[in-house]
């Protein structure tokens, strides 16, 4: 099955990083406006805008898989550990969602990976 995710950040001040354990995102709308759809398997939102996925639940179904979004171009160590995490249940799922947290960005100040992946969008 594939469902229609949508992901609106609205907070004041910092940017995020979305991602859904060993999933792919294809991102089919921007602000109410369709996009070239592009796979991602992480995206940086920020402040202020909303976006619309199609997540295929193609993986494998005896566990459950974790979703995440934390905190991108931040000073303090403190928010660099700020994450959310909630929980992708497969309904025939047998275990909990395991291993660590999916990873962000190789390096939570590069802007350039942020700038680029907009530009993609």
């Amino acid at each position: 099955k594939t469902y229609r995710v949508r992901v609106h950040h609205v907070g004041v001040s910092t940017s995020l990083n979305f991602r859904i354990q060993n999933h792919q995102m294809l991102l089919v709308e921007t602000e109410g406006s369709y996009t070239v759809q592009q796979n991602y398997s992480n995206l940086d939102i920020h402040v202020g805008q909303s976006y619309t996925f199609l997540v295929t639940m193609d993986q494998n179904a005896s566990s459950d898989y974790y979703v995440v979004a934390s905190a991108r171009f931040v000073n303090s160590s403190e928010w660099t550990k700020v994450t959310g995490v909630a929980i992708l249940h497969y309904s025939n799922s047998q275990g909990p969602a395991s291993g660590p947290l999916p990873d962000p960005p190789n390096d939570s100040y590069d802007k350039s990976f942020s700038v680029n992946q907009a530009r993609s969008i």
